[in-house]
């Protein structure tokens, strides 16, 4: 159930419908907000792929093939443990992580 951050109340109604979040306004006072989505994106399909640095396969990333977000960035997955699941048709992508992450960033001020 959406709740109002200042009120409390319920009358809530979502007024943009994005990929990654959906933002809600209250209509009792017309607070603004963002609801970030749970997982990367409305239709996730995440893969087990390599990053490569200078050619090798130094990391190991958990990413959405469809909007190439990526949840472990700062978490480091065990190379024996996730290593038979990689996907070796896909490697490591970095552009379309660029946009899911300017894609997160709020679309207005709230105030």
């Amino acid at each position: 159930m959406l709740v109002c951050k200042n009120l409390g109340c319920n009358n809530i109604s979502i007024t943009y419908d994005y990929q990654f979040h959906d933002v809600i306004v209250c209509k009792d006072c017309e607070l603004w907000s963002r609801i970030k989505i749970d997982e990367c994106c409305k239709n996730p399909y995440e893969i087990f792929v390599f990053q490569y640095v200078d050619g090798k396969p130094t990391f190991l990333r958990e990413q959405c093939l469809n909007c190439d977000g990526c949840s472990n960035m700062n978490k480091l997955l065990n190379f024996k443990k996730f290593s038979v699941m990689v996907d070796e048709r896909f490697s490591f992508s970095n552009v379309r992580l660029e946009e899911y992450k300017s894609e997160l960033k709020p679309r207005f001020q709230s105030g």
